[in-house]
């Protein structure tokens, strides 16, 4: 949604807009095809990646990924997907040692590693040397993520990540976390990203840095980079201020951020869509004119994100899955409001989406929060932005405002670069609560249509 005033533009006849709407989570492919804690059944989890790549030519991409993994059962094979063009010169294992060459097997785009019978809790190195073809040209901005497959990968898995790129000198390179180290040459230049907690997508962004104008701000502790194609000193100067803004309150109110740096940069491909991931935002211009207008709703979103959707991270296709990771941020912006706007401004922004999803509560189309598994209907979008915010304002009265911070900070503190299931989320709510809230809660995001006369207090 843009602003709520905006919100019959966000549904609408698109419904792919819908998806993405502020701020494209695909986010979500963040993000989150699973997400960060290791899974306790998996086998074998990949805990980090170094990632070395080298551009070639205008054509293809040379790539060194070694990965470290960690065996939670005797394994005889590892099973990563890479993106099925690419071109393997070899894999290879870290035995005693050295690096010796390893059996696998390539069907489309899953590879099948022999893993020589590792055992349980064992680590191991696996490395693979490949060429990666550019489908696309590059030109003034390209973009890939883990939706490309362009590193290998394990679906429901993250992990903490250091990239080191050598590019044309006339690109720069981004990623998520940190930069690192950046060394600038007349033909090439190397940069380092590396990431402080697991994360679930690897990107890699290439972008003329002559179309941008650069501002920087520091902001306690952190460092707030946006590039904005347009020189509008005083705008782009009260747009980072309030990012900065947004980020303190949510930084004291539930937690530290765990990297030194958050970087923004405009892109013009897309409208009306941001793609985001730990440390890093691609906001369309579309947003930068809004922001530019005072309209920050774009940009609070993403921030909020960076906490519980970027950091705390839903595993996808489960229980509650949407609800974690766009009702959250939802809410966390209202909160933000509240305490810079007031609460009228906070209702009002609360009660706008809700009354929307009032509109398909009771019919055919309303399904409890929980169900909903994709955001493809106008119904399902409302009740993930509209009644899951509402759901939260609900369970903080009832917890109280001293609570329901304990409770924040409790979850992110415990699940920040991991993921948080529904279950975990329950047990930690009744920790901070008690049982009968907790139960309450459950009630209502099992229930349909509308919830302030039954459990409003």
């Amino acid at each position: 949604m843009m602003k709520t005033t905006h919100h019959s533009d966000f549904i609408s006849q698109n419904t792919g807009r819908l998806i993405f709407g502020v701020f494209l989570i695909l986010l979500t492919l963040l993000f989150n095809t699973g997400c960060s804690r290791k899974s306790a059944t998996a086998a074998v989890d990949i805990i980090d990646y170094q990632m070395d790549v080298l551009y070639k030519s205008a054509k293809h991409f040379q790539i060194m990924a070694t990965i470290t993994a960690e065996m939670n059962a005797p394994a005889d094979q590892l099973s990563v997907f890479l993106n099925p063009t690419a071109k393997i010169s070899a894999i290879q294992m870290e035995l005693s040692g050295t690096w010796q060459n390893t059996e696998y097997s390539v069907s489309e785009d899953k590879i099948l590693i022999h893993m020589h019978g590792l055992q349980k809790t064992k680590k191991c190195r696996i490395r693979f040397n490949y060429i990666l073809p550019i489908v696309e040209p590059i030109d003034d901005f390209f973009y890939m993520d883990r939706g490309n497959r362009w590193y290998p990968l394990i679906l429901d898995d993250v992990a903490k990540v250091r990239i080191s790129a050598v590019v044309p000198s006339r690109y720069a390179m981004f990623s998520g976390g940190n930069l690192v180290e950046s060394k600038l040459a007349d033909d090439f230049s190397t940069y380092e990203w590396e990431t402080q907690i697991p994360v679930f997508k690897i990107p890699f962004i290439l972008m003329k840095p002559d179309r941008y104008h650069q501002i920087t701000k520091e902001c306690g502790d952190k460092e707030l980079v946006y590039y904005f194609f347009q020189d509008t000193t005083d705008s782009n100067k009260k747009i980072i201020e309030e990012a900065c803004r947004t980020f303190q309150f949510l930084n004291d109110r539930i937690g530290p951020y765990p990297h030194r740096q958050f970087t923004v940069i405009e892109m013009d491909m897309f409208q009306n869509y941001s793609f985001i991931t730990t440390g890093l935002v691609l906001t369309s211009s579309d947003f930068i004119r809004q922001f530019r207008k005072g309209d920050y709703e774009g940009l609070q979103l993403p921030i909020a994100t960076q906490w519980f959707g970027a950091n705390v991270f839903g595993k996808f296709e489960d229980t509650g899955f949407w609800f974690f990771t766009l009702s959250f941020p939802h809410y966390l912006r209202l909160m933000y409001l509240e305490s810079t706007k007031g609460e009228e401004t906070f209702f009002k922004e609360l009660q706008a989406p809700y009354d929307r999803y009032l509109e398909y509560a009771d019919t055919e189309d309303d399904l409890p929060i929980l169900s909903i598994d994709r955001l493809n209907t106008p119904a399902k979008g409302y009740t993930i932005i509209g009644k899951g915010p509402f759901l939260l304002d609900e369970l903080r009265e009832k917890l109280g405002d001293d609570k329901w911070q304990e409770l924040l900070r409790s979850l992110y503190k415990t699940y920040h670069g991991n993921i948080m299931t529904y279950d975990a989320f329950m047990g930690t709510l009744t920790s901070v609560g008690n049982e009968k809230i907790a139960h309450d809660f459950e009630e209502m995001v099992q229930s349909l249509g509308d919830i302030r006369s039954e459990y409003r207090f």
